[in-house]
């Protein structure tokens, strides 16, 4: 009885330690896994108008995954037209640009990886959208009857 117990404590400080994978966190190297290491990034860039090449301020920014158009991470440009989306993890990408009362633009083949970790977008132009209406006329007809307020004309 006493060896059972003594077998039985090894196996659970055995089965506990693995648990801990090592004690600081980390992977151990060399474990088959082949993952790349995973890194965060930073994506740069600023929108102008195609015309006026005027900063474009409040224009929204979202950085989708190509793998899966799942919405990674967004923001919204500063008073300068300047946007920064901050710890994007590795990967590839496409941005969707678009503002109010201008086409929406997108960047394609943005990656972040281990060797590219800062990626500038440079200048965005965006065109304005322009949509013409058809002829229409404005008409008013006068009441026969008014109401003032000591009288009825």
């Amino acid at each position: 009885m006493k060896y059972i117990y003594t077998v039985f404590s090894l196996l659970c400080i055995v089965n506990f330690s693995n648990a801990q994978g090592g004690g600081n966190g980390q992977r151990k190297p060399g474990n088959g896994q082949g993952k790349r290491p995973q890194v965060s990034g930073q994506i740069i860039g600023k929108v102008i108008d195609s015309q006026t090449q005027d900063p474009l301020e409040y224009t929204n920014v979202a950085l989708y995954s190509l793998r899966d158009s799942a919405l990674v991470t967004g923001t919204i440009t500063s008073k300068n037209g300047e946007f920064s989306l901050e710890n994007v993890k590795s990967g590839r990408f496409y941005a969707l640009i678009n503002f109010v009362g201008y086409r929406n633009k997108i960047v394609e083949n943005i990656s972040i990886n281990p060797k590219n970790v800062h990626v500038d977008l440079g200048k965005i132009s965006l065109e304005m959208k322009a949509e013409v209406l058809g002829a229409f006329e404005v008409t008013s007809e006068k009441e026969g009857i008014e109401f003032k307020m000591d009288k009825k004309v």
